[in-house]
């Protein structure tokens, strides 16, 4: 009997580890959910610059100001010696929507002058944002290049909400 209640405690024992294993091989092959969302952007650059317009709007207007303005400092090119570029995100009300306007400056290497940056290259791009539909109304920038750029401003823009929210708290 005791022989018999351990044989069985084998055998289910072991066809949990095999599902287990099996469960746990399909979804190692799996991308993550934020991959996913990357690679949803990457087929289109506009779903990530929605992204970016919901990102900021969430962080809200300012006192007394009909138009959203937000300004961040990124790492995008990934070059130590010029630090970071900036982004400004502006948006306002334009006919039954909203227009949004997305600019990046990149600075040189040799672009200080004690604390002063000077800027190397700006380039923007200007949408127009009805509910969830949007349309690029003219860009500086490539698409292959947008390809790759939108989402990591997305990127770090979310990154930037979550250190704030975290700010928020411990004060």
């Amino acid at each position: 009997m005791r022989r018999q209640s351990f044989t069985r405690s084998r055998e289910i024992l072991s066809t949990c580890l095999a599902a287990c294993l099996v469960a746990g091989l399909v979804w190692s092959m799996l991308p993550p959910s934020s991959l996913i969302g990357q690679a949803q952007a990457n087929k289109q650059p506009e779903q990530a610059l929605l992204a970016i317009y919901k990102e900021v709007l969430e962080l809200g207007y300012r006192d007394q100001e009909d138009f959203l303005k937000r300004e961040f400092h990124f790492n995008l090119d990934g070059s130590m010696a010029n630090r970071e570029e900036h982004i400004v995100v502006l948006s306002h009300a334009s006919g039954n929507g909203e227009k949004m306007i997305l600019q990046v400056t990149y600075f040189g290497e040799d672009a200080h002058a004690g604390s002063a940056r000077y800027p190397k290259l700006t380039r923007e791009i200007s949408c127009l944002i009805q509910g969830n539909t949007i349309e690029i109304q003219e860009s500086m920038f490539e698409r292959d290049e947008s390809l790759e750029l939108f989402p990591e401003i997305l990127k770090g823009i979310q990154d930037e909400k979550k250190y704030l929210k975290l700010l928020k708290r411990k004060t």
